[in-house]
């Protein structure tokens, strides 16, 4: 019997920045206007691990670790005081394969949820007015279902044939 076994390791890093102003007022109720900015930063690392169970049937899984940092600022700011909060969590994607002859496949994988749960806050000074912000907030990656069909058409195609000559 035949066991083919298989593993792999995938990294994805999505970076955001987010710029827009916002309304302040002076000590003398005068409204005036800051620059303010946001960034945030996901990063999610899996390891999948494959198991041919016999010449039907494969199963998949993949644990993932995924880490999100976020950055808030304000321009012309003094006296700042920023908590850059971050946050770590675990997830699992899982799949099967069904391949009953060489020509035809169909696969599934699922994504179970997760949640980050972050705080953030911020409080300065612009000229003379004070500034203080807070919010607790949740990121939510749902549930994710996907399902693919695969049927070859006989025609064979490579980008490195393997009986290519070159001049």
């Amino acid at each position: 019997k035949r066991q083919v076994f298989g593993f792999g390791v995938s990294f994805l890093q999505q970076k955001d920045s987010v710029d827009g102003s916002i309304t302040l007022f002076d000590g003398n109720n005068a409204p005036f206007k800051s620059k303010m900015s946001a960034e945030a930063t996901l990063q999610q690392i899996s390891v999948p691990v494959a198991l041919e169970l016999n010449k039907y049937w494969s199963i998949g899984v993949a644990p993932t670790f995924l880490s999100h940092r976020q950055s808030l600022g304000i321009d012309k700011a003094t006296d700042k005081t920023t908590n850059n909060p971050s946050s770590s969590a675990f997830g699992l994607t899982f799949g099967t394969l069904f391949q009953p002859s060489r020509k035809f496949r169909l696969g599934s994988w699922f994504r179970i949820p997760t949640s980050l749960y972050e705080h953030l806050g911020f409080s300065a000074t612009v000229g003379s007015t004070s500034v203080a912000y807070e919010e607790d907030f949740a990121l939510h990656f749902p549930w994710i279902r996907a399902t693919g069909l695969a049927y070859d058409l006989g025609r064979s195609t490579s980008l490195f044939p393997e009986n290519q000559t070159h001049p």
